[in-house]
């Protein structure tokens, strides 16, 4: 079995590049680059940047948005 990819605090994460709607692509293709993560943003900035990533197609990247905010 293979070990799972983990990020600096041992978390589980996938190296894996992703498409613009997260979807993981191949070891080695090439990717779209991720959204950063821990990012503080006001409410309102929160619902603007999703807002402008699914404006742009980019569901996931929204996702991740909220996400941060939940956090």
């Amino acid at each position: 079995m293979n070990a799972r990819d983990r990020d600096g605090e041992g978390r589980a994460r996938s190296a894996r590049p992703r498409d613009g709607l997260g979807r993981p692509l191949a070891y080695g293709e090439p990717g779209v680059e991720r959204q950063p993560e821990g990012v503080v943003r006001t409410p309102a900035e929160t619902v603007a940047e999703a807002q402008r990533l699914l404006d742009a197609g980019m569901p996931f990247h929204a996702h991740e948005v909220f996400e941060d905010a939940w956090k």
